[in-house]
C-alpha cells in the first residue's frame, strides 16, 4: 500500500454515544439491495448489527431463516443459517447484543456478543438448553479505507510510517485514552511503585545526546518507559560495564547507541517521556552482584513501567524499528455487506432531521482457532525472556513488520483504528495478579482459572529460546512470583504444590521429543528439566479445582535452590515422594502422530512374580489392550526397565500415570528426600488409557498395592 493512499487524517473511531441511535431511525433507510430480504433490512442492518452498541431485537425462526435464505438469497441469514447448522429448528431473539431461544426442550441459546467496542469482532455462541454443548463461532468485521463505514467501524487503512510524528500522536492518543477511559486499567496504574525506581535510567531528554543516571537521590522521576527488544547474536558492545560505568554516570553521554535503543529514545522523547530502562545500559552487565539485583526484579520493574516500548520487528538490537513498513496485513473477506450508517442533522448545531443515511459497505471473515491462521510470528516471540516483559506491562506499544500496535490490560487495537486480529494475541494475566495486597483466599473459581492461566504461560514459554539454556526457570520467575503472591502455595520448580499431583501430568510436545535431555536444571518430574513446548492432557486440563481421583498421595516435595533469596528462580537439585501403586511396562510402537504405545503387565502377570527387568514380562498378545503416551525425550526410548505410575483418574474415569525408570547413582544425587531405603526413580514419560482397558487387563478389581518411592 502506497503511503500517497493512505488518508491524509488518519483518526479513530468516534465513539458511539456520539451517533444517537434514535436519530438514525428516524431517517429513512437507503434502498434496499436485492440480496437483503425486507425483515433483516429493517431489523439487523437498520441496527448496525448491534455493532455501536445501540442493540436490536427481532424474532425468527429456522423455517423463516432457510425460506429467506434459499428463495430471497438474502445473505445475512445465509450467514446466520450457516452458524446455526448444528443446532436445532426454533426462533431465536436477538436483543441488546444478545440473541436468545426460548426455553424450550431440544433449543439452543445463541449469544452474540463482542469483546470491546475497538475490536470490532463479535461472537456467536450456540448453547444448548439440554446438555452441556456450545457452538462458538467468531467474527471479525472491517471497512475498506474511504468508504462511509470507515468512520464508525475499524477499517483496514494501515499505518506504515509508524516512526512518523502522526503515528505517534495516535499512539499517545490510545495512551490517554486507557489513562482515563479504562476502568481497570487505571485501578491497576493506582498502585505506587512498592520500591525504589530502577537504579539506572537513560535521561532522554536531549535524544541526540541521552545520559545514564543514577535514580537515587535524584528529584522528579516520577515514571518511565521501559524498553523490551531481541539483543541478537552478539554480545552488545554498548553496554555498561564495571570499567564505563563511573565515565557514564558522571555525565559522559551515551554515543555509539545500536540502533533500537536510538529509536527507543526518540519515541520516549516523542510521547512526552523524559526516562528510558534499558536492561544493556541500566545494568551493570559484568557485575554479578548488580545483575542479581536489578533481575531479581525486573519484572516489576516491567510492572510499573507507564509504558512497554517492545521493538518487535527487530531481530537485533543493531537493527532498529522504525523503518517505513511495505507489508501491510492481508485481509481476505468470507462476506460483504451492506451497512447503514447512522444519520446526522446536516447543522450539528441543529437538532432538524434533515440529514441523510449513507451507505457503506463492511466485510466480515469468520475466524479460527487454527494454527494457521495465527500471523506469522516476530522475533520477539521467540525470545523468553521478552514473554515476561510483555505479560507484566500494564501497556505496551509493539512495533511489529506490519504497524503500530497498542496493548493494555482491556484491549488490544491498532493504533489508527484499523482491523487487528487480537485471537492469538498472549492473554492479559488476570488483574488480581497485579493487586499490591491480593486476597488471602483466592476461591475455587478464581484459583482454577489461574492454575490454567498459569499452564498456558508454560506452554507460551516452551516455544520460546534463551542465550543460555539453564535460564529455563529464571526467565518466568518474575510472573511466577505475581502468581505465587495470589495463589499462596509453594513453588517447585515450575509446580504449585496445592496442585500436585495434578501437575506432574505435564506432557512433552511431541514435535520436540528428538531434542536431547540437556544438563541438568530441574528435577525429572518439571517441565523445566526439558526444552520444547509443554502441554496438559485436555482430560486433566479441564478438571475442577479439587482434581480428580487420586491414585498418588504426594509425602513430601522439595526443591534446593541455587539462591535461597530467589525462591521462583533455578534449582540444583529436587525430590518427589509419592505413595502410588507401580505396574511394569514397556514401550510400544510409535503411531503416525507421534505417540507411543503402552504395554502394561496385566494383573495375572503380576500375580505370578513377573517383576524383572525383561520387557517380555509385560507383552501382552493383544496390541489394542494398551495405553497411548509421549516421551519425554527419544534419549529414553532404550531405557529399561520402566513402571506406570497412576496419578489420577480424569472426568471419564480413565487414568493417566507417570513413566518411571530406575535413577541413575548421579541423579539420585540431585535428591532432597533421604532415601530411607525407598528406591529411587526418574520420570521419562506420561501415558493414559481407558478403563475399560485397565478392566481387560484384570485391574478393574484395584491396583497393586501402594509403596512409598522417590523421584528425582
Amino acid at each position: 500500500m502506497a503511503m500517497a493512499s493512505m488518508r491524509s487524517s488518519t483518526r479513530l473511531p468516534p465513539h458511539p454515544s456520539r451517533m444517537p441511535a434514535q436519530i438514525a431511525l428516524k431517517l429513512p433507510l437507503p434502498h434496499r439491495p436485492p440480496n437483503v430480504c425486507v425483515d433483516c433490512w429493517e431489523g439487523p442492518f437498520a441496527n448496525q448489527f448491534g455493532l455501536l452498541g445501540s442493540g436490536y431485537s427481532y424474532l425468527v425462526s429456522r423455517d423463516d431463516l432457510e425460506n429467506r435464505a434459499n428463495l430471497e438469497g438474502c445473505i445475512w441469514c445465509q450467514i446466520v443459517l450457516a452458524a446455526l447448522q448444528d443446532s436445532v429448528p426454533g426462533a431465536f431473539r436477538v436483543e441488546d447484543d444478545l440473541l436468545t431461544l426460548p426455553t424450550a426442550a431440544g433449543k439452543y441459546t445463541l449469544f452474540l456478543h463482542k469483546p470491546s467496542f475497538m475490536s470490532m469482532m463479535f461472537y456467536m455462541t450456540f448453547a444448548s438448553q439440554t446438555s452441556h454443548l456450545q457452538h462458538k463461532h467468531r467474527f471479525v468485521c472491517w471497512a475498506a479505507q474511504g468508504d462511509p463505514a470507515a468512520d464508525f467501524l475499524l477499517h483496514d487503512d494501515y499505518l506504515l510510517d509508524v516512526g512518523s510524528q502522526r503515528s505517534l500522536d495516535l499512539a499517545k492518543q490510545c495512551m490517554d485514552r486507557c489513562k482515563h477511559e479504562h476502568e481497570l486499567c487505571c485501578h491497576i496504574s493506582a498502585h505506587p511503585y512498592p520500591m525504589s525506581i530502577p537504579a539506572r535510567l537513560v535521561d532522554c531528554a536531549d535524544p541526540r545526546s541521552p545520559l545514564l543516571v543514577q535514580t537515587a537521590g535524584r528529584a522528579g522521576i516520577e515514571a518511565y518507559v521501559a524498553l523490551s527488544y531481541v539483543w541478537g547474536v552478539q554480545t552488545p558492545s554498548y553496554r555498561t560495564t564495571t570499567e564505563n560505568l563511573p565515565g557514564r554516570i558522571n555525565g559522559a553521554p551515551l554515543t555509539g547507541l545500536p540502533r533500537t535503543v536510538q529509536d527507543a529514545i526518540r519515541v520516549t522523547h516523542a510521547l512526552g517521556f523524559r526516562y528510558l530502562w534499558v536492561d544493556g545500559l541500566c545494568i551493570v552487565q559484568d557485575s554479578p552482584e548488580d545483575s542479581y539485583l536489578e533481575i531479581k526484579h525486573m519484572h516489576r520493574i516491567y510492572r510499573y513501567a507507564a509504558l512497554t516500548i517492545i521493538a518487535a520487528s527487530a531481530s537485533s538490537v543493531d537493527e532498529g524499528f522504525l523503518q517505513e513498513r511495505t507489508e501491510p496485513p492481508t485481509l481476505v473477506p468470507m462476506h460483504t455487506l451492506p451497512f447503514i450508517c447512522p444519520g446526522r442533522p446536516d447543522n450539528l448545531a441543529s437538532t432538524a432531521l434533515t440529514g441523510t443515511r449513507q451507505l457503506g459497505i463492511i466485510h466480515v471473515k469468520q475466524k479460527s482457532r487454527f494454527v494457521e491462521d495465527a500471523p506469522a510470528p516476530e522475533p520477539v516471540d521467540y525470545r523468553a525472556w521478552c514473554s515476561q516483559e510483555l505479560l507484566m506491562s500494564p501497556r505496551s506499544l509493539i512495533f511489529t513488520h506490519t504497524g503500530l500496535l497498542f496493548r493494555c490490560r482491556t484491549t488490544s487495537v491498532n493504533v489508527c483504528g484499523a482491523v487487528h486480529d487480537n485471537l492469538f494475541d498472549p492473554r492479559p494475566l488476570h488483574h488480581e495478579l497485579f493487586q499490591p495486597n491480593p486476597s488471602t483466599d483466592p476461591g475455587p473459581e478464581l484459583r482454577t482459572f489461574l492454575w490454567r492461566a498459569w499452564w498456558q504461560t508454560v506452554h507460551s514459554y516452551g516455544r520460546r529460546s534463551t542465550s543460555c539454556p539453564n535460564d529455563r526457570l529464571a526467565v518466568c520467575g518474575g510472573v511466577a512470583e505475581e502468581f505465587g503472591r495470589v495463589l499462596h502455595t509453594n513453588y517447585l520448580a515450575g509446580l504449585w504444590r496445592d496442585s500436585l499431583p495434578r501437575d506432574l501430568l505435564w506432557y512433552k510436545d511431541r514435535r520436540t521429543v528428538r531434542l536431547p535431555r540437556p544438563a541438568y536444571r530441574a528435577p525429572s518430574w518439571s517441565w523445566a528439566a526439558l526444552d520444547g513446548q509443554i502441554g496438559l492432557p485436555h482430560p486433566i486440563w479441564s478438571l475442577p479445582e479439587e482434581g480428580g481421583d487420586e491414585f498418588a498421595k504426594v509425602v513430601a516435595c522439595s526443591v534446593r535452590l541455587e539462591k535461597e533469596a530467589l525462591p521462583f528462580g533455578q534449582v540444583t537439585g529436587g525430590s518427589l515422594v509419592l505413595c502410588v501403586p507401580l505396574i511394569r511396562c514397556a514401550w510400544g510402537d510409535v503411531d503416525e502422530d507421534g505417540e507411543r504405545r503402552v504395554l502394561l503387565q496385566t494383573a495375572e502377570q503380576a500375580k505370578e512374580g513377573k517383576h524383572g527387568s525383561s520387557d517380555e514380562d509385560c507383552t501382552i498378545g493383544d496390541h489394542e489392550l494398551c495405553g497411548w503416551g509421549l516421551i519425554d525425550s527419544e534419549a529414553d526410548a532404550t531405557v529399561t526397565p520402566l513402571w506406570a505410575a497412576p496419578i489420577l483418574r480424569d472426568e471419564d474415569g480413565d487414568p493417566h500415570f507417570l513413566i518411571l525408570a530406575l535413577a541413575t547413582p548421579e541423579q539420585a544425587a540431585r535428591g532432597t528426600e533421604s532415601d530411607a531405603g525407598r528406591t529411587v526413580y526418574q520420570r521419562v514419560g506420561h501415558f493414559y488409557t481407558l478403563q475399560s482397558v485397565m478392566e481387560k487387563l484384570g485391574w478393574g478389581g484395584g491396583l497393586p498395592h501402594t509403596s512409598e518411592i522417590v523421584i528425582v
